[in-house]
């Protein structure tokens, strides 16, 4: 598996920014049906750490690894804090990535991945 970091451009950031949005009100039935969620902690209007503390006070309980190439000495805590599995850091994921989806779709998580919001 090859996974290669590309640079950012306007398009790239807006479709980020779309796919974040996207998520955060995703429809009780369609969080039925996910089994995970990898985000990126940059983003242009919101971090990956931000984005999985929205979906949390939605009750979203999918299992969240964030990944990273600005790692600093709070992103663990922070990254936990906000609920999220793993925090793996770029650009050397191939086999860390795959580890960390591997374990968690075998710890699975409950049937209603959604619920109602506070």
């Amino acid at each position: 598996m090859a996974i290669r970091q590309a640079e950012p451009t306007a398009k790239s950031e807006a479709v980020t920014l779309d796919i974040a949005a996207r998520i955060a009100t995703l429809s009780p039935r369609e969080c039925q049906v996910m089994e995970g969620l990898v985000i990126d902690y940059k983003m242009p209007d919101m971090n990956g750490v931000e984005l999985a503390t929205r979906l949390r006070h939605r009750d979203i309980s999918a299992p969240i690894i964030l990944i990273t190439g600005y790692p600093d000495e709070n992103i663990s805590a922070r990254a936990a804090a906000a609920g999220i599995r793993d925090v793996l850091l770029k650009p050397h994921l191939e086999e860390s990535l795959v580890t960390s989806i591997r374990g968690a779709i075998q710890d699975g998580h409950p049937a209603s991945a959604c619920g109602t919001g506070h």
